[in-house]
């Protein structure tokens, strides 16, 4: 699903009319009108409309559309997004992860660039990477379903990862 569609999406799932939501945000009806037929949209108004609608999908889709991340995956639209499920999906992904991680270090051992490796060992590595992947727009979607089932606060979250990472020194 594009920005456009989301952004549609979760106005009117919020019960709010692009005149409500552009008030809120200080432009006009029109804007936001042309904003969900796709329009090109401001970095700082996209942040003031994911603040007003209270959305950690909204926020992933931007992300996306600015290509912000170090790799931009979709997330999943095929998956019944119900909490449980999303959950089940996420943990037979990092099981899968965990498999071609052990995979991967015994081709990568001792190797420096990427002339070190043969052709297969390219495709293999490749191969590997993807399946290391697909871990990422899961727990993305686990993220949003939790937030959205339960009002959980993402904030909170990201702000308990930096603690916990200083404290054990992965980061400064």
């Amino acid at each position: 699903m594009s920005f456009a569609d989301i952004l549609r999406e979760t106005r009117v799932k919020k019960s709010m009319t692009q005149k409500a939501l552009a008030i809120k945000v200080g432009i006009t009806q029109g804007r936001i009108s042309d904003f969900e037929a796709g329009a090109e949209i401001p970095n700082d108004i996209a942040i003031s409309i994911i603040s007003v609608l209270n959305s950690p999908r909204l926020s992933l889709a931007f992300s996306q559309l600015r290509k912000s991340e170090v790799i931009n995956i979709p997330i999943p639209t095929n998956i019944n997004d119900d909490v449980v499920n999303v959950l089940d999906v996420v943990m037979e992904e990092a099981e899968e992860l965990i498999e071609a991680g052990r995979l991967l270090k015994k081709i990568i051992r001792n190797k420096k660039s990427q002339d070190d490796f043969t052709a297969i060992e390219l495709d293999e590595v490749f191969k590997l990477e993807e399946q290391i992947a697909d871990l990422i727009p899961c727990m993305r979607l686990h993220f949003i379903t939790m937030a959205e089932t339960f009002n959980i606060d993402i904030s909170r979250i990201e702000k308990r990862m930096l603690l916990k990472f200083k404290q054990k020194n992965l980061i400064n």
